[in-house]
């Protein structure tokens, strides 16, 4: 596997030596010093360029610069929104490398820079070679967009309607024994409720800003251990039965933090929700003798 100075170089040296690249610029966990630094960090690359239809039209310059592809994805050329290719419109390609690197490579015109200025991007980016000063182009150290932010009252009522409300989805499809449904519905679309909650609980203990990560997937430190603990009870295996209670253990770990957040920002909860949920949910049970 290259290493990361190596694949910087030829990131560099290819925009070095091609006229039509007139700036560099890295963002993502590369320029974010919090971020977890491993092999399997992304290079997230802009190439600030001109006349872009002159990259989109014939892609083989990638493999020929940057190495062996084991796969490929643009998703700005997807089957539900085809790009234009007659366009000067911005462009990613996310590449996979056989040896395990990965480059995130979007090129901007200089014709249509658009939402890629420093600022309406919002992210932390720093520039690595710039041939010419692009206007609103510039080293960017703030961490702004991916600190967890507290709800306002619509969100987080919205937040804890939603959660509750697909808690009779998921007894539906335990009785229907509709397995997909209900692992989907529940660790898919119900549990981006719970998420959301957790992170919140969680930056209401902080005096300063704290940053979960994507998916949550920080989440397990800054949880206490038994939050943590009772998070992982949720998951279940394949067995109704074992879903059934990890569905229990989801709201009442749920309603907890639903309350530590409304506690916090003083907003209206219902507190007797949760037990309404439970109860109904155990009476389909009875009811259908499962």
């Amino acid at each position: 596997m290259r290493s990361e100075n190596e694949m910087l170089e030829l990131i560099l040296n290819f925009a070095r030596l091609d006229d039509r690249i007139r700036l560099v610029l890295m963002n993502g966990s590369r320029v974010d010093p919090s971020a977890t630094h491993d092999q399997f960090c992304d290079f997230d690359i802009v190439y600030f360029v001109r006349n872009i239809k002159s990259f989109t039209k014939d892609e083989s310059w990638i493999e020929t610069n940057f190495g062996k592809i084991l796969i490929l994805q643009k998703p700005d050329d997807w089957f539900s929104h085809p790009y234009d290719y007659e366009s000067n419109q911005p462009f990613a390609y996310l590449i996979q490398f056989l040896d395990g690197n990965r480059i995130d490579l979007t090129l901007v015109d200089l014709e249509n820079i658009g939402n890629y200025t420093s600022e309406a991007s919002g992210e932390p980016s720093r520039i690595l070679l710039q041939k010419d000063p692009i206007q609103g182009v510039t080293d960017y150290d703030k961490f702004d967009k991916f600190y967890v932010r507290l709800p306002n009252k619509k969100e987080f009522m919205d937040t804890c309607n939603e959660f509750y409300w697909l808690a009779p989805y998921v007894s539906k499809g335990i009785i229907r024994k509709e397995l997909i449904y209900v692992k989907t519905i529940m660790e898919t679309v119900q549990f981006e409720q719970l998420y959301k909650l957790l992170n919140w609980s969680v930056a209401t203990r902080f005096k300063t800003p704290v940053r979960i990560g994507k998916f949550s997937k920080n989440l397990h430190r800054y949880l206490k251990s038994k939050d943590y603990e009772d998070l992982l009870n949720c998951f279940s295996g394949a067995d109704f039965e074992d879903i059934w209670g990890k569905e229990i253990n989801a709201i009442r770990l749920f309603h907890r933090h639903a309350q530590v957040v409304a506690g916090f920002m003083d907003f209206p909860y219902d507190d007797q929700l949760e037990s309404k949920i439970i109860h109904f949910l155990e009476s389909v049970k009875i009811d259908h003798k499962f």
